[in-house]
């Protein structure tokens, strides 16, 4: 089974199977929140229920996070109410930062000796 993520889809862009929030959606979404139908604004027609999606913002078109389509495409650009993304995976996450921590800065006294 393919694994989207969100740094995946920043290296890799994807053309298929996104959802398109409003700015307003966006500081909720970024912080792992599920989509909403109100704060969407368009969603790819092809989408179905249960397939993985990704969620970007209507300014920059960018990916802020992954999701399981808890509504068709159609059904998310159409409704006004409801869960229609459930959140999976977002930026900032532990999966976001795994494999790329901070490296560890020397003590004072280390770098001094250096």
């Amino acid at each position: 089974m393919p694994v989207l993520s969100v740094r995946g889809l920043l290296k890799w862009p994807a053309t298929k199977r996104w959802v398109t929030v409003d700015m307003g959606a966006v500081p909720y979404v970024y912080n792992g929140a599920d989509v909403m139908a109100p704060g969407i604004v368009e969603a790819d027609p092809a989408i179905a229920v249960g397939d993985l999606v990704w969620v970007r913002d209507e300014k920059n078109r960018r990916p802020l996070a992954v999701g399981a389509a808890l509504m068709t495409g159609a059904e998310m650009a159409a409704a006004e109410k409801g869960k229609s993304v459930k959140a999976v995976h977002h930026v900032g996450d532990e999966y976001w930062t795994h494999g790329h921590e901070e490296p560890e800065k020397p003590a004072p006294d280390e770098a001094e000796k250096a």
